[in-house]
Order: C-alpha cells, then structure tokens, then sequence
C-alpha cells in the first residue's frame, strides 16, 4: 500500500514539474520569437548601412575626381567665371586640354 502511495506522490510530483516546465517553455518560445525579431530588424539596418556606405564611398570617390580636376583649372579661368557667367566651364576644360596638348 505504501508502494502505491509513493508512487502516486511520485506521479503528481512529476506532473507539477512537467506543468512548470510546460510554462518556463512557453515563456522561452515566445522570448526566442522577440529575439528573431530584433535580429531580423537588425539585419535590415546593417543591409542599410552597407547600402549607405557604399554609397558614401562613391561620393568621396566622385568628390576625389572632382577635385583633381578642379587642381588642374588655372585660377585665373574660375575667376573668369564669375566675371564672365556667361562663359561656360565647358570653355574651360577646352581650353585646358588644348594646352596641355
């Protein structure tokens, strides 16, 4: 009889832990669900910065370019510019070519 009511006890002990561990499993699912989440959204913004950074370098490349090509205008012709605003800049990058050919 003992047998029996130990092992009843032993039943009921095991269902409480098994309906504790049902919940703790629960509230980990739905913790991994938010953490999926967040990851997703940071994913997303790291493929933006990637994005951005890309485009960032493009830029300062361009902006690179642009500034080589400006060292090589004489000043006195970008001046001219502003005294002349009807002269084009195109005028200018002829004139250059022409003299340094």
């Amino acid at each position: 009889m003992l047998s029996i009511m130990s092992n009843a006890q032993s039943i009921d002990s095991l269902r409480e832990v098994n309906a504790r561990l049902l919940v703790e499993i629960s509230e980990l699912r739905k913790k991994f669900a938010e953490v999926e989440a967040e990851n997703a959204k940071l994913k997303q913004i790291i493929e933006e910065n990637a994005r951005r950074d890309a485009r960032v370098e493009e830029l300062e490349q361009k902006n690179t370019e642009l500034k080589a090509r400006l060292a090589i205008v004489p000043f006195s012709m970008i001046t001219d510019q502003f005294k002349f605003p009807d002269r084009k800049l195109s005028n200018i990058s002829y004139h250059i070519s022409k003299k340094n050919n």
